[in-house]
């Protein structure tokens, strides 16, 4: 095989070549082909996971989680009911849950009449 041969056949996508007078090189030539192909099957498998995560991320960065969560929360006392059948404070429930916390302040709607009563 001439050079302009084998530079046709790296281009059609071999890795390697061995030749058939060089018969001790394929073992060592297919052991890389399998440690290629395993790294190659990593990468696709990393590529993946980093597009799904990305793909998350840019979901939750612009307010639009992938899925939707539905909370059952009490119309009275305003307690969600966790999976154990466990009724929690709202604040609780979304931290062990979502990790998110609370700042409480009032809305000035709430601070008019919060004011108001205790006058």
């Amino acid at each position: 095989m001439d050079k302009a041969q084998m530079a046709k056949v790296f281009e059609r996508g071999a890795d390697d070549c061995v030749f058939k007078d060089r018969l001790p090189d394929l073992v060592p030539a297919v052991q890389r082909a399998l440690r290629l192909g395993e790294a190659r099957r990593r990468l696709a498998l990393a590529e993946e996971e980093r597009d799904r995560l990305r793909a998350e991320l840019e979901a939750w960065r612009f307010g639009r989680p992938r899925l939707p969560t539905v909370v059952p929360i009490c119309a009275g006392c305003k307690k969600v009911h966790a999976p154990e059948d466990d009724w929690h404070q709202l604040e609780i429930y979304f931290r062990d849950h979502f990790n998110i916390r609370f700042s409480h302040g009032l809305c000035p709607l709430c601070l008019d009449e919060y004011s108001a009563g205790r006058a």
